[in-house]
């Protein structure tokens, strides 16, 4: 019975799990290299940052719009009822 179950269950889709843990040994040393530089990047930006270092610009901000004064509503005038 045990075998009859296992048969009727769907088949997982997508990728196993585990199967991607291989992948930085068939890459080589380039791509180990290029992933410690960005990690590297990564540090020297949050020690400058954290030591007040230069600032990352801003986006500029624009001027203040003035600020418009509501209009008095018209007043409607009624139709003449004859």
């Amino acid at each position: 019975m045990a075998a009859d179950e296992t048969a009727q269950q769907p088949r997982r889709r997508g990728r196993p799990p585990g199967s991607k843990t291989t992948t930085r040994t068939q890459r080589g040393t380039t791509a180990a290299s290029t992933a410690v530089e960005r990690s590297l990047r990564t540090i020297q930006r949050r020690v400058q940052k954290a030591l007040g270092g230069t600032k990352r610009r801003k986006r500029r901000t624009t001027a203040a719009a003035p600020v418009a004064k509501r209009r008095a509503t018209t007043t409607r005038r009624r139709r003449k009822t004859s």
